[in-house]
């Protein structure tokens, strides 16, 4: 036989909440950051692998400014912390250029 039980609707509001907010949580603990993998300091084949485009177009970013890149010695290097940061300014302008373009 089952047993039935009444609660009253804030009750049950409150309990549903409580355990989304519960499982968000858990599953925010088990997402790892992306970028913890990688060095402090990247290639350009790592910030090409990372951003999943190609050498070209970060030698081109780089060459306009919109990734800062390091210069040691002969060697070109980008901090993982500008790299994050350009990440969203990329976003936005490729946001912007397909708005800019109807289809």
């Amino acid at each position: 036989m089952q047993n039935i039980i009444l609660i009253p609707v804030e009750d049950l509001q409150n309990l549903i909440v409580n355990i989304i907010r519960e499982e968000l949580q858990n599953h925010r603990k088990k997402v790892s950051d992306p970028f913890e993998e990688y060095p402090e300091l990247l290639s350009r084949s790592q910030v090409a692998s990372l951003l999943g485009v190609s050498i070209a177009s970060i030698d081109n970013w780089a060459n306009t400014g919109r990734l800062k890149k390091l210069r040691i010695g002969s060697t070109i290097r980008f901090s993982k912390a500008d790299v994050i940061e350009a990440l969203g300014d990329l976003q936005k302008y490729q946001r912007d250029a397909i708005g800019r373009h109807p289809p």
